[in-house]
Protein backbone atom coordinates (compact mmCIF):
# COMPACT_ATOMS: atom_id res chain seq x y z
CA UNK A 1 0.00 0.00 0.00
CA UNK A 2 1.69 3.51 -0.73
CA UNK A 3 1.45 5.92 1.77
CA UNK A 4 -0.55 8.64 0.21
CA UNK A 5 -3.51 5.83 0.62
CA UNK A 6 -2.55 5.38 3.86
CA UNK A 7 -2.89 9.19 4.77
CA UNK A 8 -6.49 8.71 2.94
CA UNK A 9 -7.61 6.46 4.89
CA UNK A 10 -6.48 7.74 8.31
CA UNK A 11 -7.94 11.24 7.10
CA UNK A 12 -11.51 9.72 6.43
CA UNK A 13 -10.59 7.58 10.13
CA UNK A 14 -10.54 11.16 11.19
CA UNK A 15 -13.74 12.10 9.82
CA UNK A 16 -15.80 9.21 11.37
CA UNK A 17 -14.11 9.70 14.75
CA UNK A 18 -15.72 13.04 14.45
CA UNK A 19 -19.26 12.43 13.17
CA UNK A 20 -19.11 9.15 16.24
CA UNK A 21 -18.51 6.91 13.70
CA UNK A 22 -15.50 4.97 15.24
CA UNK A 23 -13.91 4.82 18.43
CA UNK A 24 -10.13 3.92 18.95
CA UNK A 25 -9.17 1.64 21.56
CA UNK A 26 -5.94 2.31 23.12
CA UNK A 27 -3.92 -0.75 23.81
CA UNK A 28 -0.66 0.65 25.37
CA UNK A 29 0.48 4.07 26.16
CA UNK A 30 0.27 5.21 22.32
CA UNK A 31 -0.72 1.97 21.03
CA UNK A 32 -4.33 2.10 19.30
CA UNK A 33 -6.79 -0.62 17.71
CA UNK A 34 -10.00 -0.05 15.59
CA UNK A 35 -11.61 -1.91 12.54
CA UNK A 36 -13.25 -0.08 10.05
CA UNK A 37 -14.94 -1.63 6.86
CA UNK A 38 -13.91 -5.34 8.60
CA UNK A 39 -10.13 -4.57 8.55
CA UNK A 40 -8.36 -4.36 11.71
CA UNK A 41 -6.05 -1.27 12.10
CA UNK A 42 -3.31 -1.14 14.47
CA UNK A 43 -1.19 2.09 15.22
CA UNK A 44 1.52 1.92 17.44
CA UNK A 45 4.75 4.14 18.18
CA UNK A 46 7.47 2.75 20.63
CA UNK A 47 10.88 2.02 21.46
CA UNK A 48 12.55 -0.68 19.00
CA UNK A 49 15.40 -1.45 21.43
CA UNK A 50 16.84 -3.91 18.73
CA UNK A 51 17.61 -0.65 16.60
CA UNK A 52 17.69 1.41 19.85
CA UNK A 53 15.28 4.14 18.07
CA UNK A 54 11.52 5.19 17.98
CA UNK A 55 9.13 3.30 15.47
CA UNK A 56 5.96 3.39 14.54
CA UNK A 57 4.03 0.21 13.02
CA UNK A 58 0.77 0.17 11.66
CA UNK A 59 -1.41 -2.84 10.11
CA UNK A 60 -4.25 -2.21 7.87
CA UNK A 61 -5.62 -5.48 7.14
CA UNK A 62 -2.73 -7.53 5.71
CA UNK A 63 -0.72 -4.44 5.01
CA UNK A 64 1.77 -4.12 7.62
CA UNK A 65 4.99 -1.25 7.60
CA UNK A 66 7.37 0.07 10.12
CA UNK A 67 8.32 3.62 9.97
CA UNK A 68 11.67 4.93 11.70
CA UNK A 69 11.99 8.54 13.72
CA UNK A 70 13.68 9.61 10.94
CA UNK A 71 11.01 9.59 7.94
CA UNK A 72 8.53 11.87 7.55
CA UNK A 73 6.00 8.99 7.48
CA UNK A 74 7.15 8.45 10.99
CA UNK A 75 6.21 12.17 11.62
CA UNK A 76 2.94 11.99 10.32
CA UNK A 77 2.17 8.86 11.74
CA UNK A 78 3.22 10.32 15.28
CA UNK A 79 0.87 13.80 15.14
CA UNK A 80 -1.83 11.48 14.14
CA UNK A 81 -1.34 9.34 17.34
CA UNK A 82 -1.01 12.34 19.49
CA UNK A 83 -4.48 13.27 18.20
CA UNK A 84 -6.03 10.17 18.90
Amino acid sequence: MEFEKVIELLNELTEAKENNELEWKSIRNTSYETNWNGEDIIIDRHNNVDKDSLEIYIRIGQFEAEYLSSTDEFSFLSNYIDSI
